[in-house]
C-alpha cells in the first residue's frame, strides 16, 4: 500500500464487500474509517451472545441483509468476517455507521487458552525481524498453542529466533504458547497462494 501511494502519488482506499452483494463499506477520504452504505444493505455486528456489539473494543461478526437483490433475498447472512465498529463521528460529515477495522475471516484467527480471538492483522508481519526469513506460517491445532513455521535464509542466526520469539509472544499474549519450528518449505494453497495461518480448530462464534 505504501509503495502504491509513493509511486502513483495518491492515496490508496480500501473497500469491503462480497459477491453476495449484501454489504458494502468504503474507506473515507477524511479518515481511516469504513463507511457502511445503508442503501446497499443492512449491516450488523453480532457478538458471541448473538447480540449487537455495543462497545468499540468488542469484536463482532459481520451479519448482512441485502436490499437490492430481488432474485435471491439474503436476510441476516453470516459472513464469518470479523470487525470492530466505531461510534465516532467521521470528519467528512456523512451520517453513516462506521467500521473501525475489518479483521478478516474467522479461520484467520488464533485462539488463546482463555478463548481470545487474535486476528492476524493485529500481528505486524511487515517487520525487520523477518529480514532473514524466506517464508513463514502460523499453524494451530491446539487451543492456547500456536506453531510458527520458518523457512530460513542463509543469513539467518539464533539472534533472529530470539527476536522473533520475543516480538510474537508479546503480541500473542501470556495465554498463548508460541513454538518456533524450522521447515524446508511451506506449501501453497490450491489457488497458488501462501496463507499466514493454517487453523485446524473450529472457530465458534455466536453458535
Amino acid at each position: 500500500r505504501e509503495l502504491l501511494e509513493r509511486v502513483f502519488k495518491c492515496r490508496v482506499y480500501s473497500w469491503y464487500g462480497h459477491s453476495e452483494q449484501a454489504v458494502l463499506a468504503g474507506e473515507c477520504e477524511k479518515s481511516s474509517y469504513y463507511h457502511i452504505f445503508p442503501e446497499y444493505g443492512i449491516t450488523e455486528l453480532i457478538n458471541r451472545e448473538r447480540r449487537l456489539v455495543e462497545s468499540e473494543e468488542e469484536i463482532g461478526e459481520i451479519v448482512a441483509t441485502a436490499l437490492d437483490n430481488f432474485v435471491c433475498p439474503i436476510i441476516r447472512y453470516r459472513t464469518m468476517d470479523m470487525a470492530f465498529s466505531s461510534k465516532t463521528k467521521c470528519p467528512c460529515g456523512r451520517n453513516y455507521d462506521l467500521l473501525k477495522n475489518i479483521e478478516g475471516r474467522m479461520q484467520e484467527l488464533i485462539i488463546s487458552e482463555k478463548g481470545r480471538l487474535i486476528s492476524m492483522t493485529a500481528i505486524n508481519m511487515h517487520s525487520d525481524i523477518f529480514d532473514n526469513v524466506r517464508q513463514f506460517q502460523f499453524y494451530q491445532e491446539k487451543k492456547g498453542e500456536v506453531v510458527f513455521n520458518i523457512v530460513k535464509k542463509e543469513s539467518y542466526t539464533s539472534d533472529d529466533t530470539g527476536n522473533i520469539y520475543k516480538e510474537l509472544s508479546k503480541k500473542l499474549g501470556e495465554d498463548t504458547n508460541l513454538i518456533i519450528r524450522f521447515v524446508n518449505n511451506i506449501p501453497k494453497t490450491t489457488s497458488g497462494k501462501y496463507r499466514f495461518l493454517i487453523q485446524k480448530l473450529p472457530i465458534e462464534f455466536a453458535d
